[in-house]
């Protein structure tokens, strides 16, 4: 799977792949790092791999369109137990839509980020989203 776009030029196509690639550059960021990592949707942990762009997490991105044709991603994680949900996954969704800017030209419309999990000696299954809306301006 993946997202198509037509422009004047023809037909392009990101694939989940590249998705996976920024997520797990953002994760392993500082101020994510040891803090979150990506997940199934029952809350089974994925590897990181960071120098292979086709991971597992590309299975579990999913990618649109909104009512006004932006992007829309979303996938899903497992926070560390004692981390601020919403600060980390904040810093997470900004890293991200920085580098789906730089590299696409325009910031998604929105991110969201569904928590499938917390972690500390187990992983315990949660199910809470948290969506964060872009602006096209910023």
């Amino acid at each position: 799977m993946g997202l198509s776009i037509n422009n004047d030029l023809g037909r392009i196509h990101i694939s989940n792949s590249a998705f996976a690639q920024v997520i797990t550059t953002a994760m392993t960021s500082p101020g994510c790092a040891g803090k979150i990592w990506p997940a199934s949707k029952r809350g089974r942990k994925l590897g990181l791999v960071p120098k292979y762009s086709d991971t597992e997490l590309s299975m579990y991105i999913e990618t649109g369109f909104n009512e006004d044709g932006r992007m829309t991603l979303e996938f899903n994680v497992i926070v560390l137990f004692g981390a601020g949900i919403r600060k980390t996954t904040e810093i997470l969704a900004d890293l991200i839509s920085e580098k789906i800017q730089t590299t696409i030209g325009r910031k998604p419309a929105e991110i969201t980020i569904n928590i499938s999990g917390i972690r500390s000696r187990q992983v315990a299954r949660r199910n809470t989203k948290i969506v964060y809306h872009y602006d096209i301006d910023g």
